[in-house]
């Protein structure tokens, strides 16, 4: 419920700290499809998470450690859909 007031304003930027963390497999699929969704439609969606498969989706992935950055790796260009939808687009390729 909290993600649909945040997206029913349009908003450019969203913040979304482990939104994941309690959902079941289904619902966390359903989540990560939005946010996909989102970044195709121009939107910047900013995602706190400790699980792989959800950082797997993001276009840019910074990961911390002990409060420092420890790597900062773009995933795909700004302009580009996310990887797991470009691995989608690509026959043959499994994301």
């Amino acid at each position: 419920m909290a993600v649909a007031r945040a997206i029913v304003s349009e908003p450019v930027l969203l913040l979304a700290d482990e939104p994941t963390g309690a959902l079941d497999s289904r619902s966390t699929a359903e989540m990560l499809h939005l946010f996909d969704t989102l970044s195709l439609a121009d939107r910047t969606v900013v995602v706190i998470t400790h699980e792989n498969e959800v950082a797997a989706h993001a276009k840019r992935v910074i990961r911390m450690h002990d409060g420092q950055v420890a790597s900062d790796v773009r995933m795909v260009g700004v302009s580009d859909p996310p990887p797991r939808l470009r691995a989608a687009e690509r026959p043959g390729v499994s994301g």
